[in-house]
């Protein structure tokens, strides 16, 4: 079973009571999960197959709400500042999420990134345009907002993330992968703007990755067991 250590006594911002995950005819993912996420910055680690992309996609609906196609794969509960998400259509205004190998969550990559980011400005009505613009030129794309999603770099489509990680305003965001495929000044753009969201009292960042960046300050931690 996962481990989580939480190292401050803040409030919850997501809590999960007992996650199971399973592929029909396969041996459950996730059993008995249960965790609470704060404000601030948290990881949740592990190796590969250990389903960190799988608990992101339930956490954000995309596998668990009502209208996912998987949802009768899932089972417990998930709460974002008290709002039930599996029992709400995906996507959320309460949660932040752009798949790396779809960021708007539409299943279309003909659309731009300027389009998808105008859908999350549509879909967040804490969204922040100041944020956006300044994101977009400290990450490099401005050049790449008229490009269709099929059209973008692993590291573009990432950037692209980030920018409605932190423009949203969501109470919770959810990051794959942070820093696949980014160059070290887009590293050291997104590292600044974490160091900031670090210290929020009532949003909270979460990333998915092998191992946190060190000197970075987490809130709290999941590591998920390898499977075996």
């Amino acid at each position: 079973m996962a481990s989580v250590a939480v190292v401050t006594t803040a409030d919850p911002v997501l809590t999960a009571q007992g996650l199971r995950w399973a592929w029909p005819g396969q041996p459950a993912l996730f059993h008995a999960l249960s965790f609470q996420i704060s404000a601030g910055v948290g990881w949740i680690q592990g190796d590969e197959q250990t389903g960190k992309t799988t608990l992101l996609r339930l956490l954000s609906g995309q596998w668990s709400g009502i209208n996912s196609p998987f949802k009768d794969q899932c089972q417990g509960t998930i709460t974002v500042v008290g709002q039930h998400i599996m029992a709400m259509a995906y996507p959320s205004p309460f949660v932040f999420w752009a798949d790396p190998d779809d960021p708007s969550g539409s299943g279309n990559l003909q659309i731009s990134a300027r389009a998808c980011l105008a859908q999350w400005q549509q879909q967040f009505p804490t969204y922040d345009p100041h944020i956006q613009a300044e994101l977009l030129e400290g990450l490099d794309l401005i050049p790449h907002l008229d490009k269709a999603l099929f059209m973008l770099s692993t590291g573009s489509r990432r950037k692209l993330g980030w920018v409605g990680a932190f423009a949203a305003g969501a109470p919770i965001a959810l990051i794959d992968q942070p820093f696949a495929a980014l160059d070290r000044a887009s590293i050291s753009c997104v590292m600044a703007w974490l160091e900031d969201a670090a210290a929020h009292p009532q949003r909270a960042w979460v990333i998915a990755d092998y191992e946190a960046p060190p000197g970075l300050h987490l809130s709290w931690r999941l590591e998920l067991p390898s499977q075996s």
